[in-house]
């Protein structure tokens, strides 16, 4: 790769990071915000208390607290960002290095259709990315790691922290946060355990969890970036 491909690939690296790192940064200040909007409440300061007491009462049973509430859709949020991290490394290195997509097969109607080399490349890009979302969580960290080739052991420790906060973020996407099947399949193909049962609740706590996971996800960011500066740049 020449100075002016490995240029653009450090620009379309840094440009994911700064997003995530945004996020992240993000996601802490509106913690530590809500903290005080609580404190406030808790303190009967008007008007916030009165406006904390009806919100409260349209999230009960389900949530103790707006605070909590509203916590767990940051939480939501920051998986989703660092989702979109991962989907944007692996685009701005196979951009730069695109027969890593493999045998990628197109209608001549899509050839003749396509304006230039690179829209089929990055079709073949988004196919790749769409099958790969799809893997079992120890399958996708091997796919992840051989598109962007770097190694996967010296990652996969954080790695399994995010492979769990990614199931426990669609149980409260999809099923109110009770514990269910799938999540605990996926927890057993990461090789991971847990103490939830079906039908438990794992509403994430702040301090316990939802703080210490974003924490390892940044840290998880940091280390890819260097990973792939290492070995691309």
């Amino acid at each position: 790769m020449n100075d002016h491909d490995k240029k653009i690939l450090r620009h379309a690296l840094n440009d994911a990071t700064v997003k995530f790192n945004s996020e992240y940064k993000a996601f802490l200040a509106t913690q530590s915000y809500l903290l005080e909007v609580n404190i406030a409440a808790i303190k009967r300061i008007h008007p916030i208390d009165e406006a904390h007491t009806v919100c409260a009462q349209h999230l009960k049973p389900n949530y103790e607290s707006p605070y909590i509430y509203i916590c767990t859709r940051l939480f939501i949020s920051l998986i989703a960002s660092f989702e979109l991290l991962i989907q944007d490394y692996i685009v701005a290195v196979i951009t730069a290095h695109p027969k890593k997509v493999g045998q990628i097969e197109f209608k001549l109607s899509e050839i003749l259709d396509s304006s230039e080399k690179n829209e089929l490349t990055q079709r073949a890009i988004q196919e790749t990315l769409n099958k790969i979302m799809y893997e079992k969580p120890l399958d996708y960290l091997t796919k992840v790691s051989s598109l962007l080739s770097i190694n996967e052991k010296s990652f996969h420790d954080l790695w399994q922290v995010f492979v769990e906060a990614k199931a426990r973020r669609d149980l409260g996407l999809h099923n109110g946060w009770k514990c269910n099947a799938t999540y605990l399949r996926k927890v057993s193909e990461a090789n991971l355990t847990t103490n939830f049962v079906m039908g438990e609740s794992t509403l994430p706590m702040v301090k316990e969890y939802i703080t210490p996971v974003g924490k390892a996800l940044s840290d998880l960011a940091i280390l890819l970036y260097k990973e792939i500066s290492e070995k691309h740049l």
